[in-house]
């Protein structure tokens, strides 16, 4: 007689290893590696174009004290600011202090406030040796932004070239800006001196171009 053990056998035997790394140890270095050269690519054009716009700052004009509205600008009334330019403001640049100074503001302004053309009252007025010349103008021959009392503009005539101040273009101040006529041309009043009056009567006609300097 056959006696039959029904009792389970336990397997002793071990399974196979595996053959196959962790997955954070066989692509963890090559993805931190690609990582940082995919920031390393995106960081570099950021980084030349913060400092690019970091560079382009221009000196502007800020009072240094309250200044009311009758009193004229002096020296000790203005410092300067490194500011990125603003196209839709028209700041009064440094380079433009000899003009400022002198000239009265429109409305009485606190220490710290930047200055702006608009700032500025309209008491241009020519004095000794100048001349106030109204020049014809269409809106093809004026620059968009507009004239005000007191902008240095130049006037170009049509055999003048580059730069201004040449044959056939002169510098001259802003005095007053007429309303525009139904086409669009205005008459804009200029101060020239003595030395350019001959041209900017050559240019009263509207044969000339005006250009702000230093907007």
């Amino acid at each position: 007689m056959t006696i039959t053990d029904s009792a389970p056998r336990t397997s002793t035997s071990s399974p196979a290893p595996s053959t196959e790394e962790p997955e954070e140890k066989k692509y963890g270095p090559m993805m931190h590696v690609a990582a940082a050269a995919i920031a390393a690519i995106v960081a570099v054009p950021i980084i030349w174009v913060v400092s690019l716009l970091h560079d382009k700052t221009i000196p502007v004009l800020v009072l240094a004290r309250d200044v009311g509205a009758i009193q004229k600008i002096a020296e000790q009334d203005l410092t300067t600011v490194e500011l990125e330019p603003d196209h839709g403001v028209r700041f009064v640049r440094s380079a433009d202090r000899a003009d400022v100074l002198g000239h009265s503001l429109a409305t009485g302004l606190a220490k710290g406030t930047i200055l702006t053309i608009s700032d500025l009252a309209s008491d241009w007025s020519a004095g000794p040796g100048a001349h106030v010349v109204g020049l014809l103008a269409t809106g093809a021959q004026r620059p968009a932004q507009p004239l005000r009392s007191g902008a240095l503009v130049c006037v170009w005539l049509p055999s003048a070239k580059a730069p201004c101040g040449g044959d056939g273009s002169f510098q001259a101040r802003v005095a007053e800006v007429g309303r525009p006529d139904r086409d669009g041309s205005m008459v804009v009043d200029v101060i020239v001196s003595s030395a350019h009056l001959e041209q900017a009567l050559a240019a009263s006609g509207g044969n000339a171009l005006i250009s702000l300097i230093g907007a």
